[in-house]
C-alpha cells in the first residue's frame, strides 16, 4: 500500500495535489517492481478529497490532457 503526502489547499492551490499524484503514480508505476507489485495490480483509491484525486488521476491515464488542470 502506498498513501501520497500531497500537497494542500490553501498554502499549495489546485491542481498541486493533483500534480504531486500524477508524479506519485508515474513512480509507482515505475518502480513496481522493486516493490514486488505488477503496474497492471495498481488500484487507485481514497476517501473525500482522495477519492475526487483517485478519479481524476484514473481520467488523466486514460485521457490525458494536462491543459484540463
Amino acid at each position: 500500500m502506498v498513501s501520497v503526502d500531497y500537497r494542500l489547499a490553501p498554502e499549495c492551490p489546485a491542481p498541486a495535489a493533483l500534480k504531486d499524484c500524477i508524479t506519485a503514480y508515474a513512480w509507482l508505476a515505475e518502480h513496481c517492481h522493486t516493490l514486488g507489485a505488477l503496474p497492471s495490480r495498481i488500484v487507485l483509491a481514497g476517501d473525500s478529497a482522495g477519492g475526487g484525486l483517485s478519479t481524476l488521476i484514473a481520467q488523466q491515464l486514460t485521457a490525458p490532457n494536462e491543459n484540463a488542470w
